[in-house]
C-alpha cells in the first residue's frame, strides 16, 4: 500500500473517531476488521457492539470487556487505576496505521495478555513504561519486570522494518502509539497532523488506486 492510500484511509478513520468522540462515544474495538471500504472509496467504522457513551471526564473500569487483544491499549492491558477512555481508541488507530505501513498486524504474534505486554516492551522500549508511574504500580507490570530487556524506540522499530517509511507517517505513529494515554494525542489532534494538509485532489485519486 502506498503513502497516498495510507494517508487517505487513516484520515477518514480519524474523522470517524473524532465524530464518535465528539458525541462522547468510545468505540472500544477499533481494529482493521472493523474498517469497511467500498469500491468508491467510502470508509465506515463498523461494529459498535462494545461502544459506550460516557461523560467526558469519566474513565471506564476494567470489568467491562474491551477491544480485540492485539489492538488493546496499555492502560487497559495493565488495568491502571485511572481506567481508560477515548485515548484507547487512538491506540487502536495507531495499530491500524502500523498495519497499513507494515502489511500485517503490529502485535499479531501475541496470543495472550502477557505475551502482548512483552511484545510491546520489546518493540517500543521500557523507557515509556518507566516514565509512567501509574503503570509501574500495576500487577501485570510487576510480573514482567524481571523479564524486561532494553528495547528499541518506536522510531527505531519502524525504520528497521520499513527503511523508506514516510517520515510524516512515522511521526503520526509515534504520537498515537504512546504508552501513557495522557501523552497520546486525541482524535481531533490526529486530524490536525501535518500529513493531512495534502491537496484534496490527492485524496480524490485514491478511489482509482483502490479499484486497481
Amino acid at each position: 500500500m502506498n503513502d497516498i492510500q495510507i494517508t487517505y484511509i487513516s484520515k477518514y478513520i480519524a474523522e470517524g473517531l473524532s465524530y464518535l468522540h465528539n458525541e462522547s462515544i468510545v468505540h472500544r474495538d477499533i481494529k482493521s476488521a472493523n474498517i469497511l471500504i467500498d469500491n468508491n472509496g467510502n470508509l465506515k467504522i463498523a461494529d459498535l457492539g462494545l461502544a459506550v457513551k460516557i461523560n467526558n471526564n469519566f474513565q471506564l473500569a476494567f470489568h467491562i470487556p474491551v477491544c480485540t487483544l492485539m489492538y488493546q491499549a496499555p492502560e487497559s492491558l495493565f488495568q491502571v487505576k485511572s481506567g481508560y477512555s477515548f485515548k484507547a481508541d487512538v491506540w487502536g488507530f495507531g495499530c491500524i496505521l502500523a498495519e497499513l505501513v507494515l502489511g500485517y498486524p503490529l502485535f499479531s504474534v501475541a496470543k495472550n495478555y502477557i505475551q502482548l505486554i512483552e511484545v510491546i516492551i520489546t518493540r517500543f522500549g521500557i523507557e515509556q513504561f518507566e516514565n509512567w508511574p501509574e503503570i509501574t504500580e500495576t500487577k501485570n507490570y510487576q510480573l514482567l519486570k524481571h523479564k524486561h530487556r532494553p528495547g528499541r524506540t518506536i522510531e527505531e522499530y519502524f525504520l528497521i522494518k520499513v527503511p523508506n517509511i514516510n517520515l510524516m507517517i512515522l511521526d503520526l505513529l509515534k504520537k498515537t502509539l504512546i504508552i501513557n494515554p495522557n501523552n497520546r494525542i486525541s482524535s481531533k489532534q490526529i486530524l490536525e497532523h501535518k500529513i493531512f494538509e495534502l491537496d484534496i485532489n490527492v485524496y480524490n485519486e485514491v478511489v482509482c488506486l483502490i479499484n486497481k
